[in-house]
């Protein structure tokens, strides 16, 4: 389970990160942090801590209630409540 949920979450986060027109190398940076973090992460191979995910959502423009509210959203889209 916590798998999927990972998945969920690091799509979640590539969708936003897309509809920006941003690229992982630019998030990384902005991050100061590796692609390669970048891309384990949206593909759900790397599980994020709560630091991080308030970083990422800096990191793409959003305040960390936001992407919250979005992660909460897809994760109920997905039949998590």
């Amino acid at each position: 389970m916590a798998k999927e949920v990972d998945r969920i979450i690091g799509n979640t986060l590539r969708v936003k990160r897309r509809k920006l027109g941003l690229t992982q190398v630019q998030v990384a940076h902005t991050l100061h942090t590796s692609q390669t973090f970048i891309s384990k992460t949206e593909s759900g191979a790397r599980s994020l801590r709560v630091t991080e995910a308030v970083l990422y959502s800096l990191g793409v423009n959003m305040t960390p209630h936001q992407l919250y509210k979005e992660l909460k959203s897809a994760l109920h889209d997905h039949g998590y409540a």
